[in-house]
């Protein structure tokens, strides 16, 4: 209500003199309406606690991977991790890192900007923690590594998709007359989609896991190779469930193991580089 307040003063004082820019007025008011609302939306999650943003919607894969953190520390030990992957340093490491740290572990993140994650989240060089967790995503998950598996997400779709992709994996990508027509059909559009759908002949998961190539698929702009249609249907309707489209990993390692797989963070003996 202040700031509703606050907005009709500001109305009621500029408009008898800015009458013959009164869109103006309109912008300015609207804009700083939205600010306001940007702000109390900040202030109001800040006020909620860190617990609140872990199990808010948006946040709710990170669930399992923060209990499983959490049942791998004992008291007092520090933690580092590593996030490897496009997505972990924005989402999964974070959600980790609050919760350990919420618990009163020292934490700290592998190769991570200060600006963002603090310096204190940073790790001296020559630093060793009692605990490594390694966090990845996306295509990081194909390379293999040493560690335990502690957790594991895939979004809806992940396993037909997969299946689908090795079935066909090798086999030339052929537009058929059709699809060729669809792409001239759709103009710029259709020549993205089709520019995705190429993608098969490297990585045919990635198309497959994608609405439009799929929706091309199934409405026949390939030649080659040729999928069950039913099939893509079906995997069309678990990919639309899909909130979250990155698979997640979380691995525990010794230090040997990290320094082996991560030798740009790690020394031969486990400390931070």
């Amino acid at each position: 209500m202040t700031a509703l307040t606050l907005l009709w003063a500001v109305w009621e004082l500029l408009t008898p003199r800015l009458a013959a820019h009164r869109q103006t007025v309109v912008n300015v008011v609207m804009t700083v309406s939205v600010c306001i609302v940007a702000v109390v939306s900040v202030l109001a999650a800040a006020a909620s606690g860190p617990r609140r943003q872990l199990d808010s919607t948006h946040l709710q894969v990170n669930r399992p991977f923060v209990d499983a953190v959490d049942s791998a520390v004992d008291s007092g030990e520090s933690v580092g991790l590593v996030l490897d992957g496009g997505d972990s340093y924005l989402t999964v490491g974070p959600a980790v890192a609050l919760n350990l740290a919420e618990h009163g572990h020292h934490v700290v993140a592998a190769g991570q900007d200060p600006r963002f994650y603090s310096d204190e989240r940073v790790p001296k060089s020559g630093e060793k923690v009692d605990r490594i967790f390694v966090v990845r995503d996306g295509k990081t998950i194909d390379r293999e590594i040493g560690g335990k598996v502690l957790e594991r997400f895939d979004p809806p779709g992940s396993e037909l998709a997969t299946e689908l992709a090795d079935e066909v994996r090798g086999q030339p990508v052929v537009p058929s007359a059709k699809g060729k027509a669809m792409v001239e059909r759709d103009g710029p559009k259709g020549q993205l989609i089709a520019a995705g759908i190429a993608q098969m002949e490297t990585d045919p998961r990635v198309p497959l896991r994608n609405i439009p190539s799929l929706q091309y698929l199934i409405d026949g702009y390939l030649e080659s190779p040729a999928f069950d249609r039913d099939e893509l249907i079906e995997l069309e309707r678990q990919v639309r469930r899909t909130t979250v489209p990155n698979s997640y990993e979380l691995r525990e390692m010794t230090p040997t193991e990290a320094a082996t797989y991560y030798p740009d963070s790690f020394a031969p003996d486990g400390s931070f580089l």
